[in-house]
């Protein structure tokens, strides 16, 4: 049996496996770049960052927005109350 599986080893060798100094990341628009273990995962960190800034600005947008649209919503219901009466 120990013979059979060194004769199998032999005769079946291992592909090589692919280098992973290096890996691509997606940069947006179908772009791929080639970065090393240390950059990419300082290139994601970075992405990340400013995804969260861009989250919270936008969150507070949304807010801001939705508040207008209350006043607005408010300021026509107390015109449609003024003109033709509560309904």
């Amino acid at each position: 049996v120990l013979l059979s599986f060194f004769l199998f080893n032999f005769l079946f060798e291992q592909p090589p496996r692919p280098s992973t100094e290096f890996v691509y990341v997606d940069v947006g628009f179908g772009f791929h770049v080639q970065y090393t273990l240390d950059e990419a995962i300082h290139v994601c960190k970075s992405k990340e960052d400013h995804l969260s800034k861009r989250a919270e600005t936008l969150s507070k947008k949304i807010a801001e927005t939705s508040a207008m649209a209350k006043v607005v919503r408010d300021a026509l219901g107390q015109l449609q109350d003024t003109l033709l009466g509560p309904v």
